[in-house]
């Protein structure tokens, strides 16, 4: 009876140990990761399996991802990147059968808070598809602050205006503040160095979304 149990003991090892081998990595050295690393998340599909592949960091009880590409895998083989997402950018990533929510969430007045969901289903189809955005900007209103006119000596002098200045200046321009996008529209006047140049574009680039831009 003891023999009977080790035999089974060790079928059921290595059946488990071989599915384990089988789960999908990510195929490709890519914007966080690396080929044959374990995905950050994987979710099952009708056809294989969909694959995030990148940064991964608990905030607050919840996981945050950034800096990652999504592959699809059937049988095997996988796609190109699906979905890329930078540095700057950062997402909450919600499984359902067959697909992902992605909840990107963005910096607004010191914490972070949702803008946009898209989804990423592969439920239709021969191939994973990716929704419009629905937007998610309850959290983003109005409030007070005088960032307009202490950024304007730097302005008219064209001097260099620190990160903190230029994300309120950000913060107030997704409110839809007229003055403050403007800003973000044209050249700014002011100088910027390499860290306050990239705030610049990314928050210029998001208020071209269409969750930001008819506000």
């Amino acid at each position: 009876m003891k023999v009977w149990f080790f035999i089974l003991a060790i079928f059921f090892l290595t059946q488990s140990i071989d599915a384990l081998e089988a789960q999908p990595k990510c195929p490709q050295d890519g914007i966080g990761s690396s080929l044959g690393d374990a995905p950050a998340v994987l979710v099952k599909t009708p056809k294989g399996h969909l694959l995030v592949c990148g940064f991964q960091e608990k905030k607050d009880q919840e996981t945050w991802y950034s800096e990652f590409d999504i592959y699809s895998e059937t049988k095997g083989k996988y796609s190109a990147s699906l979905f890329r997402v930078g540095a700057l950018d950062t997402y909450r990533i919600k499984p359902f059968k067959g697909g992902l929510h992605l909840i990107e969430l963005i910096h607004f007045r010191g914490k972070m808070v949702p803008s946009q969901t898209l989804a990423m289903n592969c439920n239709l189809g021969d191939k994973c598809s990716i929704s419009r955005a629905t937007c998610e900007t309850s959290e983003i209103t109005a409030f007070e602050t005088d960032i307009l006119e202490r950024i304007k000596p730097f302005y008219k002098n064209k001097k260099y205006p620190d990160e903190a200045m230029l994300m309120e200046l950000g913060d107030l321009a997704m409110t839809g503040n007229a003055e403050a996008i403007q800003m973000f529209q044209k050249n700014p006047g002011f100088k910027l160095d390499g860290a306050s140049a990239e705030i610049f574009e990314s928050i210029k680039a998001r208020l071209n979304q269409p969750c930001f831009k008819n506000r």
